[in-house]
């Protein structure tokens, strides 16, 4: 007999925490993402169920829990920033760096990428930092030229 994920879910009386993780676990083995992270959010394991349903993307669900996570006063995850090939930006400071060759403003890049001007000036410091650069027209002429030698406009590492 099959048991489903939500018979599974309902089985477990709320507050028992060691029961609902080993739920959790139940329902991660039978393919139920969502139900999983449901159970470790009702054991108070707000941190892996955050991040469980940011993969999953069950956004109103992900923000029931960041309010919990809120109002016991712990942060909330924030998604690893991992830097990609081209001197080791990622892929926003290498928007930044694109529109900062083609000449727009913090102001102009801030609308364009949807991100506040003070994220812009963020970026443009890590970039900075990153590819050893000072200032905007020599960001500028190194992503151009990082550009030209790849040729498929992601800057070649260096």
């Amino acid at each position: 007999m099959s048991i489903t994920a939500s018979k599974l879910a309902a089985a477990v009386v709320p507050g028992h925490a060691a029961t609902l993780r080993a739920v959790a676990t139940r329902l991660q083995a039978i393919a139920c993402p969502y139900e999983a992270a449901l159970a470790l959010a009702d054991a108070g394991d707000l941190d892996p169920a955050y991040r469980m349903l940011r993969a999953y993307g069950a956004t109103t669900a992900r923000a029931q829990v960041a309010a919990r996570m809120r109002t016991a006063g712990r942060p909330i995850p924030r998604r690893a920033r991992i830097p990609i090939e081209g001197g080791g930006l990622t892929e926003t400071e290498r928007s930044v760096c694109r529109l900062v060759a083609a000449g727009a403003t913090n102001h102009a890049i801030a609308i364009q990428l949807n991100i506040g001007p003070r994220t812009v000036e963020w970026h443009l410091t890590r970039i900075y930092q990153r590819t050893g650069r000072r200032g905007r027209t020599a960001l500028a002429t190194w992503w151009t030229q990082q550009e030209a030698a790849d040729g498929n406009g992601a800057p070649a590492a260096g």
